[in-house]
């Protein structure tokens, strides 16, 4: 019972940074989002990865990999845009976008 309370919360939980990833390469637009909370959300779901993996627990491992690979792009985007001054998604976003 309690693993699928678990794995509902994983479900719940991945829904909120693809929204903000989406948003990002739609609107090609990152004002208001905070760099440094970004950057200490990837170092906080870094460690809760790296303790899921000491106590190895499929539920939490899987959240936080899949937490980190979605808010590590966001937080690389605000990076380059703090850098190049340019909101720059993936290529193949662009590539999307030149052939419409």
């Amino acid at each position: 019972m309690y693993d699928l309370i678990g794995w509902l919360g994983v479900i719940c939980g991945l829904m909120v940074a693809p929204a903000q990833y989406i948003r990002i390469c739609r609107t090609r637009e990152v004002a208001g989002i905070s760099y440094v909370t970004y950057c200490a959300l990837v170092v906080c779901i870094m460690c809760y990865l790296v303790h899921a993996i000491d106590i190895r627990d499929p539920i939490f491992i899987t959240a936080q990999c899949l937490n980190l690979s979605v808010n590590a792009r966001i937080w690389l985007i605000l990076t380059d845009y703090r850098i190049s001054g340019k909101v720059r998604t993936s290529y193949i976003f662009n590539r999307r976008k030149e052939q419409k």
